[in-house]
């Protein structure tokens, strides 16, 4: 149902039953109908479509009419065929390379292996690397948290703070369960403010506190929204700061006073 919706999911299912309880399908077919139902009761034999394409081939069918293609549609065919295979291999020895640890090798293959450049992101040696690998993966997936963190960090570096909340910000509302995300981006604006007072520049000290005092209302508007199914999970959210970082807070309100 998460992958092809609940109606077309409904009908999948009615007819693989109507495939099972047929008499003019044959017997294996249906043996293999009913296999496949029972142990997805127990694993997700349905997970992905791959597996729906398997097993339409056993379902009965019904009004079948065949058509004769053309030589210039077949051999479109092949050509498409060919293409789509060896694209496929190149994505598969992409993920043969990051399911072993060798995710530069990975990219090389398939430049859009977005794991492997999160790998690779997280093995940067410095700013520039990691600002110009956040870039890459964002331009195929712009829904990335671990890149706008990255580029948080890089602009953070440069001394950027406004450019640093802009970008940790979007990547908290991208993984709004990433509790380090929350203690990093306060760890720094308790920094960067510390650093705007030596300097006597008490607005700008002002604004990174009262960016800090948001992030309990962040973190309450991340608890509001979570399913009461989210609290009976083993891996239970993490979404109250710790009493340090409030005091953290209270502090640096005492600090621009």
């Amino acid at each position: 149902m998460l992958d092809i919706g609940v109606l077309p999911a409904l009908l999948l299912y009615g007819a693989i039953i109507r495939s099972i309880i047929s008499n003019k399908l044959f017997i294996r077919n249906r043996v293999i109908l009913a296999v496949t139902m029972l142990h997805s009761l127990f694993d997700f034999d349905l997970q992905f479509l791959a597996i729906y394409f398997i097993v339409l081939l056993f379902l009965e069918l019904r009004n079948v009419k065949e058509i004769k293609t053309s030589m210039s549609a077949k051999a479109s065919a092949g050509i498409i065929l060919i293409i789509t295979s060896v694209l496929s291999v190149m994505v598969g020895i992409s993920d043969y390379f990051y399911i072993n640890g060798k995710p530069k090798q990975a990219t090389r293959f398939y430049d859009g292996n977005t794991m492997a450049k999160i790998d690779l992101l997280n093995q940067a040696a410095n700013e520039e690397e990691m600002e110009r690998l956040a870039d890459s993966i964002l331009e195929s997936n712009s829904h990335v948290s671990v890149a706008y963190s990255a580029k948080a960090r890089a602009e953070f570096s440069k001394g950027d703070v406004e450019k640093f909340i802009k970008y940790k910000l979007t990547a908290i509302r991208l993984a709004p369960y990433q509790y380090d995300e929350y203690t990093d981006y306060l760890d720094s604006l308790a920094y960067c403010t510390e650093l705007y007072l030596q300097g006597n520049d008490m607005k700008s000290a002002g604004f990174c506190v009262k960016m800090a005092e948001e992030v309990p209302d962040m973190l309450e508007n991340v608890k509001k929204k979570t399913s009461s199914f989210g609290w009976k999970i083993v891996d239970r959210p993490e979404v109250t700061l710790s009493e340090d970082d409030l005091k953290l807070i209270e502090e640096m309100r005492g600090w621009v006073r």
